[in-house]
């Protein structure tokens, strides 16, 4: 269990994009520190996690396998329990944090979908909003008008946040693994396209090169840091549209025409 959540903890930095971000994370989780007993026998508690004690463990050399020496490190009898590459990435993130001074980080959330999520039944945006407890955060969507006028002005237009981003990506995702699904929405682009700008307008792409950056798409994906996966989505989407009244979500991308809408009750 131990190393399933060391694991995870460099996932998430990566994922999240900052110290305070994986700590918000962690604490709603109510993952705490791995209690423990020094070689003089002094024991040290399990605590919730800081930026100061997550700092440690994103930096810590043993859980490469490692062992430090005089400030030298060596090879030591344990296991690995994280590969040099994701240790080495989350390394160049932190280093990038410290330079910019968090600078770059401007989605504080982490909110995959600011700027391009519309309510479905007013064609307003919607905003990203959160509600925070004693070690819980609770991400949601919610339509401007509601926000601005009242929730009678659009009422139900609220989306839980982790919930509809995980849809929204998996649609992308189902796309460039599934060969027949890839072909049928290539159709249906294109035939929108058609029907926009005539059909003596030479097509300004191919199916091949819609299928590759598809595919693309599914494999970089988990290797994103959270900011990357915000310019993705914000390249690739032209919008998301919830509709609350029927559950389903509607995929835009950024050639003319939807992914066809999918009702799924586990984004309401």
């Amino acid at each position: 269990e131990e190393a399933h959540r060391v694991q995870e903890i460099y996932r998430l930095y990566l994922e999240l994009g900052s110290l305070g971000n994986v700590v918000r994370e962690l604490r709603d989780r109510d993952w705490q520190t791995k209690y423990w007993t020094s070689k003089e026998g002094r024991k040290n508690p399990s605590k919730p996690f800081t930026k100061a004690n997550l700092h440690r463990v994103l930096t810590n050399p043993i859980y490469l396998g490692k062992v430090t020496l005089k400030d030298e490190l060596f090879d030591g009898d344990h296991e690995a329990i994280i590969e040099q590459d994701l240790f080495d990435r989350v390394q160049a993130q932190l280093g990038h944090n410290s330079r910019s001074k968090g600078r770059g980080i401007r989605n504080k959330w982490g909110a995959l979908l600011s700027g391009l999520l519309q309510c479905g039944r007013c064609g307003a945006s919607m905003s990203h909003q959160y509600t925070q407890k004693p070690n819980r955060i609770h991400r949601y969507y919610v339509c401007k008008t509601a926000l601005d006028c009242g929730a009678a002005a659009c009422p139900g237009t609220s989306t839980n946040a982790n919930k509809i981003e995980r849809f929204v990506v998996d649609q992308i995702r189902g796309i460039g693994r599934d060969e027949e699904l890839c072909c049928r929405t290539f159709t249906a682009l294109e035939s929108r396209r058609l029907e926009a700008v005539g059909a003596v307008q030479e097509m300004p792409y191919n199916y091949n090169s819609f299928k590759d950056a598809m595919r693309e798409f599914t494999g970089v994906w988990g290797a994103l840091t959270t900011l990357q996966k915000v310019q993705a989505l914000q390249l690739l989407l032209k919008k998301v549209v919830y509709d609350p009244g029927d559950g389903s979500v509607e995929v835009m991308i950024r050639v003319p025409g939807p992914i066809p809408a999918v009702r799924s009750e586990d984004v309401e």
